[in-house]
């Protein structure tokens, strides 16, 4: 067969979960065979169609489908091969011809969009068998395919022809063989559809590393590739672990409190707003009440990184939950506590993690200095938008506690056995035994599938498993850490690209821990629930006095399906790893699972009687009356800013009609301070609404600016009664002048509420 181009192709596949089909006799119907051979699709671009019962399979050049309402398939590859790195990259350059693609060997595809799984293993030719629960979704993977060839067997009877099967639902044995040809599969076809250009996996289990491998590069101008020993990968967030590890640390020591106001350990106060002190309790399971702090989070220059005490002090943020009630993820909250670490250790941050975690652990290639220094700053990952791109520019996190750690893949595996040791690695303890269970121990339990929160960890169940970990992101690095103490099990996964490839982990749990047991009906309150549910909810990770617009893009929407489920739509955490929105069914009452995984919401009541969607660990969100949604927002800001916007248009086009016509503006001089008085106003208001706020020392300036808009809306009304006695003036442009005044004040009221 002549040597094919290299193809795109997605797999869209729209049904439910296979369930046996009986004639009216009783018997199982006969299983349709499609592709014996089936049509290769190399070069060909017009569309293959099959058709059995009323199922419609078929593929074309670039894409795969089905139409179906229950089915089970197999597709089988015929002689593929992965196309590497280099081979796409010299696609794109006609001077360089690709290397010739290397065998797939063994391969998991896996529909991220929808949850659902393709198994592929080398079974001579290969199959790809599965049953499917799946909405419109699609794989997106870059491979050589010389054939496609598919295969409908009706559920409860394989064809006679059809070739060995690997279902997903089948249990796995957890070796290092195993695991390692799964990822090897896996891993890269996902950094393939995402552009990612690397990443580390790295998965501990019964006291041991069971794997550690690096994919891809972490500089692609050098073709510098990942290792999982020497690479450096910016895991942001998990970087807290290791602050509430120091804490626990001096809490054993009798040094800290857990339950005690934090403002006995500061040098600054932190205003007791609802008469209720703050504590390291309330700080580690993220419920002291802080808003989302923005400004000056991350930063570029390295010679904007404040030292922690000053810039902690500075940027003080509000409280608007009063402490202990309500879950609101912070790095504030995280910054402080390594603040407190400081003082009462009475040494920088940085050293003390080096001293009483990095050393005693071996961690010898971390880090929480910014910038890193060398040797290790020269084995930093770059970071990628794409892997056609120039690498970003690396983004530090002045509050280094909450997201400054650098570290590998292998100091990772070290820091997961000691927690999964109950703080004790190599014969060296981090923690004692008790200090180490009351640290993983639930906090926050918000339903007794064991969504909440530990002292630092988030904490949920997968599978009938208890699991507590942590994600993080900052720039483009994205990572996820997760531990079953129950199994002996831990996984760290980062990567240097824009999308989150945390779906890994959920892939490799539900193939080694399948489910126990059938899955649980679904109630039949559920459309009674799923309509009582429904509505606009607000996350209460949200800035409500630096960043008020921000708020409008974290708002939930629950919408109730005409199939008894409920759809949430929105802000990150309620949609798939691909954006997608979400479906769930009833499987308690007001308790939610999704139809293509384990994964559980739930609604309950607030002390308050507001009903709040509460997902694992801190995802909280709070129902908003239809008055204060994000649509009704949107409008009070849409209009504002379009009336600012048009005023200011109007100046110059105006100019250009007088000219045209040869008429000019007889103004007096109060007139034509008037006139400037307000289009400064206007273009301050607009300004502020839509220049982004960034932590490169914009900040300031844009909040100077709205203060400029929001003081000028007393000059703006001045301005309309000069302008509606104006003879100048024509009756349209009185009234536009008149319209501003409840303009400006609609702008007020938005950014003051």
């Amino acid at each position: 067969m002549s040597k094919l181009p290299k193809i795109l192709f997605f797999l869209v596949l729209m049904g439910t979960i296979a369930t046996s089909q009986v004639q009216q006799s009783g018997a199982v119907r006969p299983a349709p065979v499609f592709g014996n051979p089936g049509p290769a699709i190399g070069s060909q671009d017009e569309l293959h169609q099959y058709t059995a019962g009323g199922h419609i399979l078929g593929f074309r050049k670039g894409e795969m489908f089905v139409a179906s309402e229950d089915h089970a398939l197999s597709v089988e590859f015929v002689n593929a091969r992965r196309v590497s790195l280099e081979e796409k990259t010299a696609a794109s350059n006609p001077e360089k011809s690709p290397k010739a693609a290397r065998p797939l060997g063994k391969v998991a595809y896996n529909d991220l969009w929808n949850g659902a799984s393709l198994v592929y293993e080398n079974h001579g030719a290969g199959v790809v068998n599965s049953s499917y629960h799946i909405q419109a979704g699609g794989i997106k993977a870059v491979d050589r395919v010389d054939e496609i060839r598919l295969r409908y067997n009706v559920p409860g009877k394989a064809a006679e022809s059809a070739p060995p099967t690997v279902t997903t639902n089948a249990v796995h044995d957890l070796t290092a063989d195993d695991l390692g040809a799964f990822l090897d599969g896996r891993v890269p076809s996902i950094m393939q559809r995402d552009d990612i250009a690397g990443a580390v996996v790295v998965v501990v289990k019964d006291g041991k590393v069971l794997l550690a491998r690096g994919y891809g590069y972490a500089d692609i101008a050098a073709k510098k590739r990942v290792s999982p020993e020497e690479t450096l990968f910016r895991p942001a967030s998990i970087s807290k672990l290791f602050t509430w590890t120091a804490v626990m640390q001096l809490v054993e020591q009798g040094r800290l409190d857990l339950d005690r106001d934090v403002n006995t350990y500061l040098d600054f106060e932190i205003p007791h707003r609802f008469e209720k002190a703050v504590t390291l309790r309330q700080l580690m399971t993220h419920r002291a009440g802080f808003e989302e702090l923005l400004e000056d989070l991350f930063v570029a220059d390295v010679k904007k990184l404040t030292p922690l005490g000053p810039l902690l002090a500075a940027h003080l943020p509000r409280q608007i939950f009063v402490p202990g009630a309500t879950t609101a993820y912070s790095n504030y909250g995280a910054g402080l506590a390594g603040y407190i670490v400081q003082r009462v250790s009475e040494r920088p941050f940085e050293d003390y993690i080096d001293e009483f975690i990095f050393q005693p652990l071996r961690m010898t290639h971390s880090t929480f200095r910014q910038p890193v220094p060398e040797p290790l700053g020269s084995l930093l990952s770059r970071t990628y938008s794409a892997t056609s791109q120039p690498a970003l520019e690396t983004q530090w996190m002045p509050m280094a506690p909450a997201g400054g750690l650098s570290t590998t893949g292998a100091d990772m595996a070290r820091f997961m056995l000691a927690h999964l040791g109950e703080g004790e690695l190599d014969g060296v303890r981090i923690l004692k035994p008790e200090t180490a269970r009351l640290m993983h121990a639930g906090q926050v339990d918000y339903d007794a599938a064991g969504n909440g929160f530990t002292l630092g960890f988030s904490e949920n169940s997968r599978n009938g498993h208890r699991m507590i970990g942590h994600s993080g992101r900052i720039s483009t690095f994205r990572s996820g850490l997760n531990l079953v103490p129950d199994a002996g099990l831990g996984f760290f996964i980062s990567c240097n690209g824009r999308v989150n490839c945390g779906p890994v982990w959920q892939h490799v749990f539900d193939r080694y821990f399948p489910p126990p047991g059938p899955e649980p009906p679904t109630l039949a309150s559920a459309e009674q629930d799923g309509n009582a549910v429904a509505g606009r909810y607000l996350t209460s990770r949200r800035s409500e006095t630096t960043n008020s617009i921000n708020s409008l893009f974290q708002e939930i929407e629950v919408t109730a399906g005409a199939d008894h489920t409920i759809t949430t739509h929105g802000a990150e955490g309620w949609k798939t790893w691909s954006g997608a929105p979400r479906r769930w069914r009833e499987v308690a009452p007001f308790v939610f699972q999704d139809v293509n995984g384990p994964d559980r919401i739930l609604f309950q009541r607030d002390p308050n009687g507001r009903l709040r969607l509460v997902g694992a660990g801190w995802f909280v969100a709070e129902r908003v009356d239809s008055m204060w949604s994000n649509q009704t927002m949107f409008v009070i800001y849409l209009v504002p800013f379009g009336a600012f916007f048009l005023t200011l248009l109007a100046w110059p086009v105006g100019a250009l009609v007088r000219r045209h016509y040869g008429r000019k503006l007889r103004l007096s001089r109060q007139e034509r301070w008037q006139r400037w008085i307000v289009r400064i106003v206007c273009a301050c208001n607009l300004a502020g609404s839509i220049f982004p706020i960034s932590a490169e020392g914009r900040f300031r300036v844009i909040q100077m600016i709205i203060v400029v808009g929001l003081l000028g809306t007393v000059f703006v009304g001045w301005a309309a009664v000069g302008a509606w006695r104006s003879r100048e003036y024509g009756f349209l442009t009185k009234l536009w002048y008149v319209a501003l005044v409840p303009t400006c004040l609609a702008q007020a009221w938005y950014v003051l509420s």
